[in-house]
């Protein structure tokens, strides 16, 4: 058995149950493809991950202007 594959309902239409435009659906793929292909459900986009930006060390302004040899 195939892995469940999560569609966004595009058309009301009732499956195992009465599904709503704006629900999703969990689906086996080959279940599910003449329902995309009729414009009924459409394969849900992975969420983008939050992109976090490196912390950047805070410079030393003491460390640059002390001589190397003391």
């Amino acid at each position: 058995m195939a892995s469940k594959v999560t569609y966004d309902v595009k058309r009301e239409h009732f499956g195992d149950k009465q599904y709503v435009t704006g629900d999703t659906r969990e689906l086996d793929p080959n279940e599910a493809k003449r329902l995309v292909e009729l414009g009924v459900l459409a394969e849900q986009k992975p969420a983008k991950a939050q992109e976090t930006k490196a912390v950047k060390a805070p410079s030393n302004k003491a460390m640059k202007a002390a001589p190397e040899n003391k």
